[in-house]
């Protein structure tokens, strides 16, 4: 019997041992798959200016090839110095090397700034603004005080931003983007500080006409549309009422508008127009719309693409109209010889013309007319709104998409508008 328990515990032991080896193998092997398997690695510091404070303090993380972190075995130096962990802290200032080794592989070097606690309180960086339009024209000018002597600094200066030197203190751009400013003097290198430049685009304004073809007055208004034919940033859109021309039902747009006779011009859903000359304003809108439209089997593909980087609308509606060109009807024109108008070509026209073609014609709205929901991102991919018309009411090439946006918290105003006629692609 002892002899058999001899036996017994033996086995034991050499199976114990073996467990440990497998599983010592399996460590190992583990080990090795994550942190050998790269051909080079890169290190980063949280901070590349610090204080000689002793207080301030860098972390390093080791990333390998395929920018994933690399747990252990990684040795950091400073200085060619090996340090004991991936926290470090300095008492003396200057430009520190720290680079990294792991196993028989070195990693890049990179750089941290150390500079004077003392100095890094006696100049203040003031940019002008934090914000800037994205157009090469706006500029943010920087500028840096000596807290000590309470006046300005002009001179022995550098400006950086992302770490290139601009040469002056005055910062223009026409890339999008978030930057980073940092300003040298001295032995000073300041924190960065952050700028960002965002896109704007041209402002283009909506005018809704209520007309009617029995209406006599009606070409004062078309005849002040007329003189605007070749502005595109004036967009027109007919809204028939009541006559043989109406494609769509508008007495919610009447209500809304308080509409009780004809003709009525509202321009960006806000200011009344009728035959005075329509003044519009070079300036620019926080939000970009494009329209692609396409053959999709048997349907007409509208595509309205739409953009902001900054976040200063919580109540958007979109609305989309499809509108329809040279559609013969009459028009009564009482400007026929009416001295007034003599230099209209509506003057020699006669009291009823015949064979009138109508331009602008609201036909369908694709959304509701006082427009959908939508929440934009920044993500200009992803703000993209699909909207289809079967084919078959497509009868000419004379047809128009008109895309706007409305801010439901400033009175239902326009913050911009765009056309396309169908089968194009306008870009924001």
């Amino acid at each position: 019997m002892p002899y058999i328990y001899f036996i017994l515990i033996l086995a034991l032991i050499s199976s114990c041992t073996k467990k440990k080896n497998d599983y010592t193998k399996q460590n190992e092997l583990v080990y090795e798959k994550e942190n050998t398997q790269f051909s080079k690695f890169k290190i980063k510091s949280d901070k590349y200016i610090i204080s000689n404070n002793n207080i301030d303090t860098i972390s390093l993380t080791a990333y390998n090839d395929q920018n994933k972190h690399i747990k252990e075995g990684t040795i950091y130096y400073i200085n060619n110095q090996a340090i004991k962990s991936n926290h470090y802290s300095f008492s003396e200032e200057g430009i520190y090397n720290i680079w990294a080794e792991n196993r028989k592989y070195n990693s890049d070097t990179i750089k941290v700034f150390v500079i004077n606690s003392n100095l890094q309180y006696r100049y203040i960086v003031k940019p002008s603004k934090t914000q800037l339009i994205c157009d090469g024209k706006d500029s943010i000018v920087i500028r840096v005080y000596d807290n000590e002597q309470k006046q300005e600094v002009k001179s022995n200066i550098s400006y950086y931003i992302n770490d290139v030197n601009i040469g002056s203190n005055t910062l223009k751009t026409d890339k999008s983007g978030l930057s980073e400013i940092k300003v040298k003097i001295n032995n000073f290198i300041s924190d960065p500080i952050k700028i960002f430049a965002f896109e704007k685009f041209e402002k283009r304004y909506l005018v809704e006409s209520f007309l009617a073809d029995w209406c006599g007055h009606c070409p004062k208004l078309i005849n002040t549309l007329e003189q605007h034919d070749d502005d595109y940033r004036i967009i027109p859109v007919s809204i028939h009422c009541e006559d043989k021309i109406s494609k769509v039902k508008s007495s919610l747009l009447r209500y809304k508008f308080n509409i009780r006779n004809y003709p009525v011009g509202i321009k960006d859903r806000k200011e009344r127009i009728l035959n005075s000359k329509l003044e519009t304003i070079s300036n620019t809108s926080d939000i970009g719309i494009g329209i692609k439209s396409e053959k999709n089997k048997d349907n007409l593909l509208i595509k309205v693409k739409l953009f902001s980087q900054q976040n200063l609308y919580h109540n958007l509606r979109l609305v989309v109209y499809l509108l329809e060109n040279k559609i013969e009807g009459i028009q009564y024109n009482f400007l026929s010889k009416d001295e007034n108008y003599k230099e209209t070509r509506f003057y020699n026209l006669p009291f009823i013309i015949e064979h009138y073609l109508h331009n602008h014609v609201l036909i369908k709205s694709l959304t509701k007319v006082f427009g959908d929901k939508i929440q934009l991102n920044r993500n200009k991919e992803s703000n993209m709104v699909n909207y289809k018309v079967n084919l078959n009411q497509i009868h000419s090439q004379e047809y128009e998409i008109v895309a706007f946006v409305v801010d439901m918290d400033n009175e239902g105003k326009i913050i911009n508008a765009q056309k396309s006629p169908i089968w194009e692609d306008i870009n924001m």
